[in-house]
């Protein structure tokens, strides 16, 4: 008996029937059903990895990866039909709002879905590469091979979902201070102003739609030397101020996190074609990187996506301006107050961390013109911002059209050293870094509250 049937007879045997077959009867109260035996089954399958020695660490975790997708598409279809019934009169009145919260609900889950089938193709991935992985016991804790076996502390990191994280109240202390540094150093006025500035709509915006949004999510503050090489910046330079931030309307931020849209230096590229380039006799990089002072613009990398043109009336007041949507911010420079500026190594990331998730709601393996463009902006840059290894583990998950991006963007490795293989470590930080953003986002399952309520 392998591993997976011996998980599957345990949940058999352990199972709790939360209502009685009598009781069972409507789509819903079934699908409830089915879903807590999904979730019971995910809490076995994380028991396993605690306690089994066999060979089997990532076939576990493609099993993890596809029932989590399972469980999101019974939410999905619970919510369905909660919200049927609401139409037809059975479940009080039907509000225009609670549409709107189920429309925005079933994005969410659209997101967790896409996220866990990247995971799904990270461990299919390693379980190719290391067929015999298997748990090792390092100073107490059970741990796994994560893709390579002189790093066992990143098996915990894969195994409990996330990276370590600080105490709410810490956090929460961080973030203040982070805040209010980015406040001084971007804004030019006193914390007490109930406006923010956001550089890339070139407007105040109350901070109610316009807040901090961090580039390198703060979840990843002990992994940036695994990404970005050995001497990145120190901890505190890391969380103060614009360094790693800007303050962004909250519908460019949410473009920006999903890929619709990115933010790319501010140089010229001489060329509209991809033939255009290959006719090019030589592409030189501009001496941007150099700069202490940095300009960047804002580019459309996915104009298939509908809602970067929907009309935002609260986006720019006046009347005037012709800005009304997220489209109509193509190739706008972004207008700081002051000379503070975020570290384009962070910009960088938030690039690559926002057409990979674009690729994942596409799922085309083809890159895009745009994307193509926008990764040309940032090689003639000339700036080197990421380990290679963790750059090609981007390559590898976004096709070879995007293997471009190695031409100026990735440190350079010591001479004489091997080259370096795929590591997908970072795009399972993306990974991470997406379902820690959703993680507040819960389903709307109101309904299946409603037989207790009876």
């Amino acid at each position: 008996m392998d591993v997976m049937e011996a998980i599957e007879q345990q949940h058999v045997r352990g199972r709790k029937v939360l209502w009685s077959a009598r009781d069972a009867q409507t789509p819903a109260e079934i699908l409830s059903l089915e879903l807590g035996e999904n979730r019971d089954m995910i809490r076995r399958y994380h028991t396993s990895l605690r306690a089994n020695r066999e060979p089997s660490f990532w076939e576990v975790h493609v099993h993890l990866a596809q029932l989590e997708q399972r469980g999101i598409g019974m939410q999905s279809r619970l919510a369905w039909l909660y919200m049927e019934r609401m139409r037809s009169g059975d479940v009080g009145g039907f509000l225009a709002e609670q549409e709107g919260q189920w429309r925005h609900q079933e994005d969410v889950l659209a997101q967790r879905m896409a996220a866990y089938r990247q995971r799904e193709k990270i461990a299919r991935s390693q379980q190719a590469s290391h067929p015999d992985a298997t748990w090792l016991t390092v100073e107490g804790d059970c741990l796994g091979l994560f893709l390579h076996p002189n790093r066992p502390e990143m098996a915990l990191h894969f195994t409990r979902g996330g990276p370590p994280r600080t105490s709410e109240r810490n956090e929460l202390i961080l973030h203040n201070v982070f805040v209010d540094g980015m406040i001084e150093d971007s804004c030019a006025i006193g914390e007490k102003t109930g406006f923010r500035w956001c550089p890339v709509s070139n407007m105040w915006h109350g901070k109610s739609v316009c807040g901090p949004s961090e580039l390198l999510s703060p979840i990843h503050e002990g992994l940036m030397e695994d990404i970005f090489g050995e001497g990145i910046h120190e901890r505190d330079r890391w969380r103060s101020g614009s360094v790693n931030g800007l303050f962004l309307h909250k519908d460019i931020e949410r473009a920006l996190h999903r890929g619709w849209v990115a933010i790319v230096p501010d140089v010229d590229i001489d060329f509209q074609t991809m033939d255009e380039l290959e006719r090019m006799e030589e592409w030189s990089t501009d001496n941007w990187d150099s700069c202490d002072v940095k300009d960047y613009k804002v580019v459309v990398t996915n104009p298939h996506e509908p809602r970067i043109y929907e009309n935002l009336e609260e986006f720019s007041p006046n009347p005037y301006d012709p800005t009304k949507t997220i489209a109509d911010l193509h190739g706008r420079k972004l207008k700081f107050l002051t000379d503070a500026r975020p570290e384009a190594c962070y910009l960088f990331w938030a690039f690559l961390r926002g057409i990979l998730r674009d690729s994942w709601d596409t799922q085309d393996d083809n890159i895009r013109e745009e994307v193509w463009r926008a990764i040309k902006y940032w090689n003639k840059g000339g700036g080197r911002y990421i380990k290679q290894n963790m750059l090609l583990g981007f390559v590898e998950q976004l096709g070879e059209g995007a293997r471009d991006i190695l031409a100026n963007a990735v440190i350079q490795e010591p001479l004489g050293a091997e080259e370096p293989a795929a590591d997908l470590f970072a795009v399972e930080a993306v990974v991470d870094e997406t379902l820690w953003r959703l993680a507040g986002e819960e389903p709307l399952d109101e309904g299946l509250k409603e037989k207790n309520a009876d």
